[in-house]
């Protein structure tokens, strides 16, 4: 029995792969937008498979094999399409995960891909300007407020976000890292990511989302235009000052 078999996949499917605050959450709602690319989300998570074991509208997820064969029913759209977005933490998870079966326990790291995610596409969302990520990440993670959505209310703010170029530096530090650990993945994996760059994405939406429509085969279905993001950029004066501040001393540490 094939592995697509074994576990009843879609015959295509991408993966998302990115770090947080490089858009990939808008890139990720303007594919399931065009109602033909899945519906990428964060599946793979103790928490999301937790909250699947007990509260699937279908009965209990009794394995992981079961909770990796109903994510593809909900990560898919009706033409049998499936998307899925992670950061690493996400992929050793899943990988963790499938090793555990007794039937995989040996398998490699690229044979466990291989079978849950055979001969999918692999996209990669990074940003360009690495100091607005970090100030951005910073930012959130004092106010919690990692998205702004246009067509739901804005919470008040519990928290004034503060300056710190240590935390700031930090947070540098880990996307360089992280990024660097995402294409020695690839390297592994041996597959070569469509690369999705923020700033292109935030200037020229729709032929973003277009350019990975065509990446994964789907070129030829593609809706004639896109609603508008519900995403709103959050960057604002405070941003542009904090980086300033941060080149600034950056420059001056060195």
């Amino acid at each position: 029995m094939s592995d697509e078999e074994r576990l009843q996949l879609p015959l295509k499917s991408y993966v998302l792969c990115s770090i947080p605050r490089t858009g990939s959450w808008l890139l990720a709602e303007g594919l399931a937008k065009t109602g033909i690319a899945g519906k990428p989300d964060e599946y793979f998570s103790a928490g999301r498979e937790l909250h699947t074991h007990d509260g699937n509208a279908n009965g209990p997820v009794s394995s992981f094999a079961e909770y990796v064969k109903h994510v593809y029913s909900v990560a898919a759209t009706p033409n049998g399409v499936a998307g899925f977005k992670v950061h690493p933490e996400h992929l050793y998870y899943l990988v963790f995960r499938w090793q555990l079966l007794s039937c995989t326990r040996h398998s490699t790291f690229r044979e466990v891909l291989n079978e849950i995610f055979p001969r999918a596409c692999w996209v990669y969302s990074r940003r360009h300007d690495k100091v607005r990520q970090a100030v951005s990440w910073w930012r959130s993670i004092q106010t919690r407020q990692w998205f702004d959505i246009a067509d739901q209310e804005t919470r008040p703010r519990t928290v004034e976000p503060e300056y710190d170029f240590d935390a700031i530096a930090t947070l540098h530090h880990r996307i360089i890292s992280e990024e660097a650990t995402w294409f020695e993945f690839f390297a592994a994996i041996r597959e070569m990511p469509l690369v999705i760059d923020y700033e292109d994405l935030s200037a020229s939406y729709e032929s973003t989302i277009a350019a990975v429509l065509r990446y994964i085969g789907l070129a030829q279905d593609a809706p004639a235009s896109l609603p508008p993001p519900r995403l709103r950029r959050q960057s604002d004066a405070i941003s542009d000052d904090w980086v300033y501040r941060y080149r600034r001393e950056s420059s001056g540490h060195g």
